[in-house]
């Protein structure tokens, strides 16, 4: 049985140690919290003892750069964290950078079973050089879902993701609105979405749809553009349905 045990208002660091070591399956709902880098180093520290943890949301706390850092290698020696959110924690400083990746690659070749990731930038950070954590992602063969919206990265990081989903056999959701993508990458994600077999939900990203749709200067080149897109949406709906339909 897996419990959800929320926490409600600021945790304080301290506290977070009991928490997570409870001997009871269950999911860590601790978004939006204001743990600090201190609360990611905390949990970054006994995330080896910790053995019953399926489920850790720890969005929008404040970790920064370096709480991060600490709590990616920590889980990197986690045996039961299948599900994490830490979206909107960083800070994205040119010094520190180098290391996120390097953690992010660390944590992603562990052993760590993490079947989901949700990874959204924020208005303080965003990985506008993307490519390097999602190398890493067509590799791994334990991610299912991934969402890595409001980066920015652009037409380059879209046309690395289209790699990925070709190279990739186990990811089945992916999320990536608001990062800035033009004609060309929405084009190669579109075409690499055919050839991605397991994939079977990628929703639209409207925002940059409508933002490449805009830039586009004739009907005619926005008609063939929308077709594009909804044949798209077909193939996905169709592999679902049959899914679904058990053939």
């Amino acid at each position: 049985m897996n419990s959800i045990f929320p926490i409600l208002g600021s945790l304080p660091p301290l506290f977070v140690n009991f928490y997570l070591c409870l001997k009871e399956n269950f999911s860590f709902i601790a978004h939006n919290n204001n743990l600090g880098k201190e609360g990611a180093i905390k949990i970054g520290e006994i995330a080896s003892k910790i053995v019953s943890v399926e489920k850790l949301h720890l969005a929008d706390n404040g970790f920064l750069d370096q709480g991060m850092t600490s709590l990616l290698e920590g889980l990197s020696n986690n045996s039961s964290v299948s599900w994490l959110d830490v979206s909107n924690n960083l800070q994205c400083s040119e010094k520190q950078i180098p290391q996120i990746y390097k953690d992010f690659k660390l944590l992603l070749n562990s052993i760590c079973p993490l079947e989901v990731l949700h990874l959204r930038g924020g208005t303080a950070g965003k990985l506008r050089d993307i490519n390097q954590l999602l190398y890493c992602v067509g590799t791994n063969t334990t991610l299912t879902e991934i969402d890595i919206s409001g980066h920015e990265f652009g037409d380059r990081g879209a046309i690395a993701l289209a790699r990925v989903l070709q190279q990739n056999n186990t990811l089945v959701s992916v999320y990536l609105d608001n990062n800035n993508v033009e004609r060309l990458g929405l084009l190669n994600l579109a075409d690499a979405v055919t050839k991605a077999k397991s994939l079977r939900e990628m929703p639209i990203p409207f925002a940059d749809v409508a933002r490449a749709m805009f830039q586009m200067p004739t009907l005619k080149d926005k008609i063939e553009f929308g077709n594009v897109l909804a044949k798209l949406e077909r193939e996905l709906s169709s592999r679902r349905f049959r899914d679904n339909a058990g053939l």
